[in-house]
């Protein structure tokens, strides 16, 4: 997915992101799947961060605040931020800005975030002209990415800290049901003459 966007930001010159910006972050109704955040979640319990982001999780519900819990704001507004797991992040968000959708004559076209059609004069440009064709369709692409699971549940859009929470309780389940049979292998093995 990620050399889609690259594809279309290498062939699309004054379009990109504002140094910093983390406005797409900042949106309450970002989505994504158990199954699209299963990497990060392996990746926060490999690094031992998995109860950190757990306890932030827990006190973004007791708050309920639906901002994303890995993205670490850097302003006071919040805007100007980054993603605190940025190369495990999902689907929608590394599309974003770079992607397009299917208008209603069945025709590509630009989906960018407003800061991005905002930014400078080359973003506005840029986005008055047709998208190539390297731009990958948000529907298409998440579609896909989704459909990898065979379990609907693992399917099902959510709020994305709610679909967060169940990836990191699959994989901590997971991880404990691993270190179990290594711990009844190792006796085993111990118990043989």
């Amino acid at each position: 997915m990620d050399h889609l966007t690259a594809q279309t930001a290498a062939v699309t010159p004054g379009l990109g992101c504002p140094p910093g910006c983390g406005a797409c972050c900042t949106s309450p109704t970002v989505e994504a799947t158990e199954v699209e955040l299963l990497p990060m979640a392996a990746m926060l319990v490999r690094e031992g961060r998995a109860q950190e982001a757990l306890s932030k999780l827990e006190q973004a519900e007791a708050q309920n605040d639906p901002l994303c819990v890995m993205f670490e704001r850097i302003s006071p507004d919040g805007r100007l931020g980054r993603c605190s797991a940025y190369e495990h992040r999902p689907g929608i968000c590394r599309l974003m800005g770079f992607s397009g959708r299917i208008s209603a004559d069945g025709t590509a076209e630009w989906c960018p975030c407003k800061v991005m059609r905002e930014s400078t004069d080359d973003a506005a440009q840029a986005l008055a002209k047709p998208p190539p064709k390297e731009m990958p369709i948000i529907s298409h692409e998440l579609s896909k990415l989704r459909s990898t699971s065979g379990y609907a549940s693992e399917q099902a859009p959510l709020l994305i800290n709610d679909a967060l929470k169940r990836a990191l309780s699959k994989e901590l389940m997971r991880t404990m049901y691993s270190d179990l049979q290594s711990d009844d292998k190792a006796l085993e093995d111990s118990n043989q003459p």
